[in-house]
């Protein structure tokens, strides 16, 4: 909301307005509305809002309403393009509940540009969509082969829902390095997570939406990456235990494999914080679907690790990927390999190094060390932390054999891992939510309700994170129910000519 204050107000005028809050308020209480009202009168004083506006009027509704608005654009015969607003809803409601969402409505900062201006600097709104009709932008013409993309920069919380042509001009926009280029690595960034939300609620077809995935093998800028693989780490999540995760475990390789490619040896150490997040984040695909010669790579490095005389001080492999190197490690090693990496969790006294030990270690294709593994991470006498106990939990149930063995661990463990956490401890809530993000039938969720309602003494602190994971897997089940079964169709263009 600051961001979205600061592209709207300017950042000077921000900060002017936060002086005057503070100076007028330094030995009093306040409430909202002061703070509200000192942004207003700097805003109104330097011109940079319309007189009749507030910025209380403005963020208002952003705060006190759930959710969030997608902005629709359309074009009409004579190329006149019209935005309108509604509440984005990721699976489609019933007629009760589209009717309550329609009553929700946002001031919405309108940016925009097109191909041929490809001008992303000024994100000063050049109109505002405050009702439920149509806004018409006369002095924006949709011309032949020009793509449009609005909220520049991602200076507002919504999403934008184009026409067909426009997601086809940005398709082809996204092809080509000089044309690519054009679009600012935020709007990129959102056109991927736009579209993959769009699927997932069927505004979008998802043929076109992984073809237009496809563009990523030549995508260089860690935003638009992190975007796009944060977004269909969902779908691998609940495609995981299905026959059909084959299908889109190939997409995934070919989408990422030339990306992988590009980004040099594991041993390169990049200085500047993009790069080291890229790097972290090509760790962490070519990790979890075994790309190119990353594995050999990884292998490689930790060898050198383990077999070093001295491996508690002399490690070679790079801090920001030691994570995923020993996953890949773990996965493809033995009860060798495991038993190293503990030994150093409890030789380490580096937090960060810790932390990535204790994640690797959930790497095991082994079902007994994962059952063990579990088991220590309530034990309060094995030296894990109890706040990374959930952690664990988390990367046990994604690992591809560790699904079932985390649901049979929480089910028959839950009066013990409540009472490792706390009897006020609203933390159940975060292992049920694990549970639920990859369950996608009826059956399982009449189980968790079940569940819920057997162990109910447990769940009170957790009632509303208990009321999420079944929305979640309600939700799952019906993405499932939509498109399961044509997931092969979806990704059969792609898998051709990727």
């Amino acid at each position: 909301m600051l961001r979205m204050m600061s592209h709207f107000l300017g950042k000077e005028v921000l900060r002017a307005g936060l002086i005057r809050y503070m100076k007028r308020h330094q030995y009093g209480s306040v409430m909202q509305d002061d703070l509200w009202t000192a942004l207003t009168e700097v805003a109104h004083e330097n011109g940079v809002l319309d007189p009749k506006t507030s910025v209380k009027a403005i963020m208002d509704p952003w705060i006190s309403q759930t959710g969030y608005p997608v902005l629709d654009v359309k074009k009409n015969s004579d190329g006149l393009i019209t935005v309108s607003q509604r509440m984005f809803e990721p699976e489609r409601k019933s007629s009760d509940e589209a009717a309550k969402n329609e009553s929700s409505l946002w001031p919405i900062p309108i940016t925009y540009t097109t191909g041929e201006l490809a001008d992303f600097s000024n994100t000063k709104p050049q109109k505002w969509l405050t009702g439920r009709g149509s806004l018409a932008i006369p002095d924006l013409k949709a011309e032949d082969g020009q793509w449009i993309v609005f909220n520049l920069q991602v200076a507002a919380l919504y999403r934008v829902n184009y026409y067909e042509e426009n997601w086809e001009l940005l398709r082809k926009a996204l092809e080509t390095e000089e044309s690519k280029k054009k679009i600012h690595p935020l709007n990129r960034k959102q056109i991927f997570e736009d579209a993959l939300a769009f699927g997932w609620s069927r505004d979008l077809d998802y043929k076109f939406v992984f073809s237009l995935c496809a563009c990523l093998r030549d995508e260089a800028d860690y935003l638009p990456l992190s975007g796009a693989y944060s977004s269909l780490r969902r779908i691998d999540l609940i495609l995981r235990r299905t026959p059909n995760y084959g299908y889109f475990k190939s997409y995934m390789r070919k989408l990422t494999n030339p990306i992988i490619s590009r980004s040099g040896s594991l041993v390169d150490a990049p200085v500047e914080a993009q790069a080291i997040k890229k790097q972290n984040l090509m760790a962490d695909i070519a990790s979890r679907y075994s790309i190119g010669n990353y594995v050999k790579q990884s292998l490689d490095l930790f060898s050198k690790w383990y077999n070093n005389e001295n491996p508690d001080s002399i490690n070679p492999i790079p801090k920001n990927i030691l994570r995923q190197i020993s996953c890949t490690a773990v996965k493809n090693g033995g009860d060798e390999e495991w038993d190293f990496l503990w030994e150093r969790y409890l030789n380490s006294d580096s937090a960060s190094e810790k932390s990535s030990i204790l994640s690797a270690l959930t790497c095991s294709r082994k079902v007994w060390t994962l059952k063990r593994y579990l088991d220590w991470s309530i034990d309060e006498f094995s030296r894990i932390p109890p706040q990374d106990s959930v952690h664990i939990f988390e990367a046990v149930a994604e690992n591809e054999v560790g699904f079932e063995v985390a649901k049979d661990f929480f089910e028959e463990r839950i009066p013990d891992i409540f009472t490792y956490h706390g009897a006020d401890n609203a933390i159940m809530g975060r292992y049920i939510q694990v549970v639920a993000d990859q369950m996608t039938s009826i059956k399982e969720y009449n189980e968790i309700k079940a569940l819920t309602e057997k162990f109910d003494e447990y769940f009170k602190v957790s009632k509303p994170a208990v009321e999420r994971a079944l929305d979640t897997i309600d939700s799952n089940v019906k993405w499932h129910a939509a498109h399961y079964v044509k997931i092969p169709q979806y990704l059969a263009p792609s898998l051709r000519t990727l």
